[in-house]
């Protein structure tokens, strides 16, 4: 059930996590945490800051378990579509995560904001969120304490060829199951022959070329229609046995 994703051995925030959907949901015209706070019965401020920003369980169960029901109730058709698209949201001050003076598409120019990258799987007029993703530009990334401080996990990982961490490692502790990987240049051609041989040997779909990746799309996608169906070379390409 989608309650126990937020549950873990210590805590259940199944209930905040109820009250801040019915505040999202509610006829509250500013719908920041406060307000809705203000609107719900027996919620402090400072108990939904604790769930949103501190509290253990994970974002991405819950995109999975909304995948998985949007796919569901939504997917399947010759109608269906997968929208990925930005959006941006304006801000004040440089603390926010991936707050920067960057292009706000909204607003038509560049401000300070954030910027989001979502996804939605619609079918026809119907549309359902599946997933979001926080875009952090160059000048956060590169300063690994700043992210810290502000709470986002940051790990460096570097090019097989600059040391390490590198890919590598991820590789060899299983926290990745797919690598897509179209490397240009020398350096990242040496790296290429270095990740696939690993990829191999940690049993890990290993793809190098975006036709290949885009193809392999469409093999999960016909998989999950069930209409897969297996062919002889000589079938596929229209030759003929000879006798």
């Amino acid at each position: 059930m989608i309650a126990d994703i937020f549950k873990t051995t210590t805590r259940d925030s199944s209930g905040h996590a109820q009250a801040y959907l019915s505040g999202l949901l509610s006829r509250i015209q500013r719908k920041n945490m406060e307000r809705m706070c203000e609107s719900l019965e027996d919620i402090k401020h400072q108990d939904m800051q604790q769930f949103l920003s501190d509290s253990p369980w994970e974002s991405s169960e819950l995109w999975k378990w909304t995948g998985k029901e949007a796919s569901r109730l939504l997917g399947g058709g010759s109608e269906n579509m997968l929208l990925i698209d930005e959006s941006a949201f304006a801000k004040k001050g440089e603390k926010s995560v991936g707050v920067a003076r960057q292009y706000n598409g909204r607003l038509g120019k560049v401000d300070n904001c954030q910027l989001g990258v979502f996804s939605a799987l619609t079918h026809g007029n119907r549309v359902a969120l599946v997933g979001a993703r926080l875009f952090l530009p160059e000048e956060w990334t590169k300063e690994p304490q700043r992210m810290i401080e502000a709470g986002v996990p940051a790990e460096e990982v570097l090019k097989m060829v600059e040391g390490s961490p590198n890919l590598s490692h991820w590789i060899r502790e299983k926290k990745m199951d797919l690598i897509i990987n179209t490397p240009s240049g020398k350096g990242p051609m040496l790296d290429e022959g270095k990740i696939r041989s690993l990829a191999v040997s940690f049993n890990i779909p290993c793809i190098t070329t975006i036709s290949a990746a885009k193809a392999a799309v469409r093999g999960l996608q016909a998989v999950k229609n069930d209409e897969l169906e297996v062919k002889s070379i000589h079938d596929y390409h229209g030759l003929k046995t000879k006798g």
